[in-house]
């Protein structure tokens, strides 16, 4: 089973083949994969294809500060919600704010915090929180590592 389902309440994501937890450091990620992308403060990595996390698909962004993990976003990648700035559909967008949501709620329970741009979970190694922002046509899941 590995990290699978009951470690992401740990800050463990199995995305496809990489376990991905508070401990990781960038050495791990093959950057033939990835997109790399060097910062004035660390390094970003962005998935080529999408990651499976617990049988939903994501487009993946990673991001190093130094060579320690600080965030994880999570971006549906499901067609029916591929859009932009021009394409947006208010009622797309609002059906991906929901999967999200409830993609958060079947893995990891009732959040502690809850409003109009997404649920937040809390724990002792970062945060979880799903976002919407109806300007910019984006929801997703990010994963914060403290």
């Amino acid at each position: 089973m590995g990290f699978r389902n009951k470690g992401i309440k740990d800050g463990k994501l199995e995305l496809g083949k990489y376990n991905i937890e508070p401990t990781t450091s960038v050495e791990m990620l093959q950057s033939d994969e990835f997109n790399v992308i060097k910062t004035k403060n660390g390094i970003v990595y962005t998935s080529k294809s999408p990651l499976e996390l617990c049988g939903s698909n994501f487009w993946v962004t990673i991001y190093f500060e130094g060579i320690h993990i600080k965030k994880v976003e999570l971006s549906n990648a499901d067609e029916k919600y591929k859009m932009d700035y021009q394409t947006m559909d208010t009622a797309i967008l609002d059906n991906l704010r929901k999967e999200n949501d409830d993609f958060l709620l079947n893995h990891l329970g009732a959040s502690y915090k809850e409003n109009l741009s997404g649920r937040e979970y809390e724990y002792q190694w970062g945060k979880i929180m799903s976002y919407f922002d109806i300007k910019s046509a984006e929801a997703g899941i990010v994963i914060c590592y403290f």
